[in-house]
Order: C-alpha cells, then structure tokens, then sequence
C-alpha cells in the first residue's frame, strides 16, 4: 500500500497471531518500508503454502506536495526605503521559506524560495530544487532642470544662473560676476540609484553667458568735406572740417 506523508504514522493492517512475528510496520517519514512476518516456531507451524521463510513485505510513504507559490508582477523603482518582494502564498507555518527578497538598492536580485523538509515534501512538478524568482529594483528617474534664458549683462556684481533645485542633484558653476563664457553642470548625488529621464546618468551642461557692460552710443553724422587741391607756399595747409562737441 502506498500513503502520503502527513507527519502521521503509517502501517499496514496485519492481522496479529501467536504464530508469527511482525517487525518493520512502522513509519512516519516518506520512504519505503519493509515489513518482516517470521513464524514464531517454523518446528510446529508453517505457511498456508508450506514454505517457512520469511515474508517479505513493503509500503511507501511518498511525499505530500506543495504547489509553487507563484511569482510577484510588481514592479519595483528605488524610492530610498526597503522594499519587499512579496510571496502572497507564504504564511508563518508554510511550508516552504523565502529570503533574499528584502532589498534597499537598485539591482537585480535573486528571492530564493526553499523546501523547509526535502525528505518530506516535494513541489507538484515531483522536484525538491530551490526556487529562483527575479526581483529587480530599477532605477527612479529624475526630470532635468529647464535651462534659464536670462540674458546676462555684466554689472559689477554676482549673478546667478537660476536652476530648479532639487535634492537629487547638484548645481555647480552657475554663479558667476565677470564677463565671458561658463558653463554650468548638473550632476546626479547617486547615479547607482537614480537616471534622468532619458536613461541617462550624465552631467548635464548648460551654457551662462554673461556679456560686457552695453554703452549707449551716439550717433555722429559724417561731415561733409570739399576735396581741395593745394599748391606749395611755404604755410600750412588744411581742409575746413566743422568742429563737433
């Protein structure tokens, strides 16, 4: 006969006589058993066929299965807490134990998920292997500042090229007095965990241009002046060009 494992113990019915022994009808674990039936005096009693050997026989206790829990969808994006790959069928008293599926950072994790007796139970495909579900952590995305297209005009003292702040990122470069060209770069603080939102870890660069000082000018008119031959005399000699304040 063949029984499942439930913890239980488990026996062939065999009726009891004084003229034979019964050994080895006794089990808990799954496994094969063999039960011994040996006449107790083969001098005064034998078997109903006549031998008097020992009688040999067996039962199994197979192992109770246990569905696969199935795999969590969620999907996972840093947010700076631990989070948790869930099982939705693993309970206190289950029967199966599950680690590795506590993580704080970005990356591609593997959640173990483990028979807690291989001796006695087994998973419904018939195997007893540990179980590997993918538990991936992407990264949080970050939306780049708007450029600012102030134009900048040298006056002496600081100024700044104004950029959203964000505590995801820094800001370097974009406070500036003298004229010329800058550039200013924006920088992921932990690119291991965060991305802008073009997939991307890279500085960022924007361009702070601070022009010189603009003067007012005013316009002069262009006099007109006669073109005049002179003939060597002896004095000097100049066009009449009207004076201009």
């Amino acid at each position: 006969k063949n029984f499942i494992y439930d913890g239980t113990a488990k026996s062939l019915k065999i009726a009891s006589s004084k003229n034979y022994t019964v050994t080895g009808n006794y089990g808990v674990n799954a496994g094969r058993y063999t039960v011994t039936l040996a006449l107790t005096d083969p001098t005064k009693a034998i078997w109903s066929d006549g031998s008097v050997d020992d009688i040999k026989m067996n039962f199994t206790i197979a192992k109770a299965q246990v569905e696969k829990p199935a795999t969590n969808d969620s999907v996972f994006v840093y947010n700076g807490d631990y989070q948790t790959y869930e099982i939705y069928d693993y309970y206190i008293d289950s029967l199966f134990t599950v680690s590795n599926n506590y993580k704080l950072n970005v990356g591609k994790y593997a959640v173990k998920i483990s028979l807690k007796d291989a001796k006695n139970y087994e998973w419904a495909d018939g195997s007893v292997d540990d179980l590997s579900y993918n538990f991936t952590i992407n990264k949080a995305q970050v939306s780049a500042p708007a450029a600012d297209n102030t134009k900048f005009i040298y006056t002496g003292k600081e100024q700044t090229y104004k950029l959203v702040a964000d505590t995801r990122y820094t800001i370097e470069g974009n406070k500036q007095t003298m004229p010329g060209k800058y550039e200013v770069h924006v920088s992921l603080k932990d690119a291991k965990n965060y991305e802008w939102t073009n997939g991307t870890t890279d500085v960022l660069s924007y361009n702070f241009v601070i022009r010189a000082e603009e003067t007012e000018l005013t316009p002069v008119a262009i006099p007109s002046v006669a073109t005049k031959n002179f003939i060597y005399d002896g004095t000097a000699k100049s066009l009449k060009i009207a004076s201009s304040k």
